[in-house]
């Protein structure tokens, strides 16, 4: 029996060397890991900076003498498309995301979705489509919107601009060069996304904030969900029938948003971040178009929609001992009041007569999704929508469950995160009515 008891006793260090030594390797892995996420966002990153250049220059296309050269801007970036998978190659191992279970997987086809219709036979065929199924107020929302993505640029008048471009035949160029920045800035979107949840694997997630087994069990499955719809949406984009790429583009790029903003709240519940310069503009232009955003539609709805959002930032930004609090209800009631502004009981009532469209007598939140999007025929983009909206409800309730403890964990990080992704998905609902409903 001693024999035993210490031969148990010297056991039990060798097991600890042997997690200790497993842990130094991890961080070693983890190290090499960044760098070679770096060299990959390094190389998309410079296309996306000189997209922001081509961009910049964008509100003079109404004036005849700048024409010419921006359009030579614009050749000369096209010309340099051709190169642009190369980042697939400079792109780390998956082995490095197998403590995300299935997450591995989803997240690097993800990644690799969006450039599989880089290529010029796709981006000239969804160019025809865009060229000749939208009119030319249609034509003009594309280029001023969702296309060139720039905030003060969707904002600017300039009038007849569509029709001038078509009589010297640049529309078509415009529009290639939209598709081919809105690849390029997805996919840089969805390599930081991969790239944050490569920090982390499930058994830390939610550790930076407590949070016990049942919460972090809700989390792992709504973003596990989340993540596969996301995946079979960027599958289904394709050149050769009718998806969202071809039938509302103003909305191809906002999916992107979502899942980079998800991944990132998801990275900051869980470890320490290490922000890149690259990712840190990325974040901060999300933030200035999602204030841009809701400025302009939320009165269009509703001004209390208005004064209910600006209340919570505010109570954010206060010393108030009980913001937290204040600014986490305030978003769960602004959502909960804009579902029922955008699609009223009445209205699905009319809609719908399915018995599963209603509990106890009342439309379900899914329905009033439905009837959002019932002018979207694509059914994986509507599928992402809904499981969109039920992984953020769970993050803001996991974040108000939280306020209920007498001194909650979260940091200044984690409440500017959780606003990021509360503002991107309001955002986003907000897109979509106004873009397909009007």
């Amino acid at each position: 029996m001693k024999k035993k008891k210490n031969t148990h006793k010297k056991s039990k260090p060798k097991r600890n060397k042997k997690y200790q030594g497993a842990s130094a390797q991890s961080a070693k892995d983890k190290e090499k890991n960044e760098q070679t996420y770096h060299k990959a966002i390094e190389y998309i990153s410079n296309y996306s900076n000189k997209i922001n250049s081509i961009n910049n220059s964008l509100s003079f296309l109404d004036k005849l003498q700048y024409q010419n050269s921006l359009f030579k801007s614009i050749s000369g970036f096209q010309d340099q498309f051709s190169t642009f998978s190369k980042f697939q190659t400079m792109l780390p191992s998956t082995k490095y995301l197998e403590g995300l279970g299935a997450i591995a997987d989803i997240t690097r086809s993800s990644t690799l979705g969006l450039s599989a219709l880089s290529n010029f036979d796709s981006i000239s065929k969804i160019t025809d489509i865009w060229s000749n199924s939208f009119d030319l107020e249609q034509q003009e929302r594309l280029i001023k919107g969702s296309l060139l993505s720039s905030s003060y640029f969707k904002a600017f008048e300039i009038p007849d601009f569509t029709k001038t471009l078509n009589a010297f035949d640049k529309t078509q160029d415009l529009f290639s060069y939209g598709i081919q920045s809105s690849l390029i800035k997805a996919t840089e979107l969805n390599l930081f996304a991969e790239k944050s949840l490569s920090n982390f694997n499930w058994q830390e997630l939610g550790s930076r904030i407590s949070i016990g087994d049942l919460e972090r069990k809700t989390i792992q499955g709504s973003f596990t969900t989340f993540s596969d719809n996301y995946s079979a949406l960027l599958k289904s984009y394709s050149s050769d029938k009718a998806s969202i790429i071809t039938t509302n583009p103003e909305l191809i790029k906002l999916p992107s948003i979502e899942y980079f903003t998800s991944s990132n709240l998801v990275e900051a519940i869980s470890t320490d971040e290490k922000i890149s310069a690259e990712e840190e503009i990325v974040k901060t232009d999300i933030q200035y178009e999602n204030e841009y955003s809701l400025l302009q539609w939320l009165p269009k709805i509703d001004d209390g929609l208005l004064k209910m959002w600006k209340g919570a930032v505010e109570a954010l930004n206060s010393n108030n001992a009980d913001r937290i609090r204040h600014f986490v209800t305030s978003i769960r009631e602004l959502y909960t009041h804009l579902f029922h502004i955008l699609a009223p009981d009445k209205d699905i009532t009319s809609w719908s007569k399915s018995a599963d469209d209603f509990h106890n007598g009342r439309p379900t939140r899914k329905a009033r999704l439905s009837f959002i999007c019932r002018n979207i025929s694509d059914e994986p983009f509507k599928k992402f929508i809904d499981k969109d909206i039920e992984a953020t409800i769970a993050f803001i309730d996991l974040f108000q469950r939280g306020t209920h403890s007498i001194d909650p964990t979260f940091s200044d990080n984690h409440l500017i995160t959780i606003k990021c992704k509360a503002e991107t998905t309001l955002r986003f609902l907000l897109e979509i009515h106004f873009t397909t409903n009007n």
